[in-house]
């Protein structure tokens, strides 16, 4: 199976007097680790099997991860 993966390099940003500085980052489409991408699993209602959406991914089969750095002179 391919796997998504990704690198981050982190470079400190010019800081004036330890003024701090902050980035925030994005990175969409990783496979859900609950469902494993399938987006849904299958569950027993009764005598028949039903498609229950994954609780983590909502049924979307990938999540997000929101990165928030913040640079402080020391």
């Amino acid at each position: 199976m391919t796997k998504i993966k990704e690198t981050i390099e982190l470079k400190a940003p010019y800081i004036i007097n330890g003024t701090v500085g902050e980035e925030n980052l994005v990175s969409l489409g990783h496979e859900c680790p609950n469902c494993k991408g399938s987006a849904f699993f299958w569950q027993q209602d009764g005598k028949e099997y039903v498609k229950e959406p994954c609780p983590v991914c909502h049924g979307k089969g990938t999540v997000t991860a929101y990165i928030h750095i913040t640079w402080k002179g020391e």
